[in-house]
């Protein structure tokens, strides 16, 4: 009896020391950790940082946050997949910090669409359209043509959105005009959108919404990745066809025309 009582000691012994080296080690391990990052500057860079660990090499690339980052973007089948650098909370202050990617990628086109989180976490116009023309500057110092798209706009379900899609449509107003000067290309996303393209939060965008998005940007994403299967339909054309008509399809476009354009000014 004295025997089976002196085990179970030792065994109860065993079982705390057990216990008590495993919750060293945890804590140990949780030391080696990085920190939790907890403000949306932390989170922000954090997804930069891996995304830049994963960068593979595209013609075209998203930049933007998450409006552009919550869709899976393709060209269609037997086409190559955009390469989506969007970050959700970015800015365009962040954006900045990291176009290093997109010449890591070797892109040759970037479909920008930033904004909406400047605006609505007190960053002023004035400094937002400072960014964006730096981007821009950057991009086409790297011979990165940008396509502009239109800041979305939010909806009455969004606080403060009557003084949001006052500065919204200001900014896409000068976005416009750089394209039209730098002879690139504008899209109006906005137009293609309508009060059942957003989700219950007034500001991010539903289904119904990506698909309208998707749709207008498909002859942009065609045009770039899927070059060798419109190589191909062309080397199969009926003999004695008009080259000329042919052509005219791939003819240049205005951001192909105007590459030496003066740069962005305000």
């Amino acid at each position: 009896m004295h025997l089976s009582d002196d085990l179970r000691r030792r065994a109860g012994l065993l079982l705390w020391g057990f216990a008590l080296l495993c919750a060293c080690w945890l804590a140990l391990r949780a030391g080696e950790r990085p920190p939790v990052a907890t403000t949306r500057e932390e989170r922000v860079e954090v997804a930069f940082v891996t995304l830049g660990k994963s960068v593979r090499r595209a013609p075209l690339v998203l930049l933007g946050d998450s409006i552009s980052a919550g869709h899976i973007w393709s060209a269609g089948s037997g086409c190559a997949a955009p390469l989506n650098l969007a970050v959700s909370g970015a800015q365009s202050g962040d954006l900045l910090r990291h176009l290093h990617l997109v010449e890591s990628a070797g892109a040759e086109q970037v479909l920008l669409l930033i904004g909406i989180n400047d605006l609505r976490h007190g960053v002023s116009y004035e400094r937002l359209l400072a960014n964006y023309r730096e981007i821009l500057l950057r991009l086409q110092a790297q011979g990165v043509t940008p396509l502009l798209q239109s800041t979305l706009r939010v909806t009455p379900l969004h606080e403060h959105h009557q003084a949001l899609n006052q500065q919204v449509a200001r900014l896409n107003e000068q976005l416009r005009a750089w394209a039209r000067e730098q002879g690139w290309q504008y899209l109006d996303v906005q137009a293609v959108l309508d009060g059942r393209s957003y989700r219950g939060d007034g500001l991010h965008l539903n289904a119904r919404g990506y698909r309208a998005w998707e749709q207008l940007l498909a002859p942009v994403l065609r045009k770039r990745l899927c070059a060798e299967s419109d190589q191909a339909g062309q080397l199969q054309k009926p003999p004695g066809q008009n080259e000329h008509l042919h052509q005219q399809a791939g003819e240049a476009q205005p951001d192909e025309r105007h590459a030496g354009a003066d740069q962005v000014h305000g």
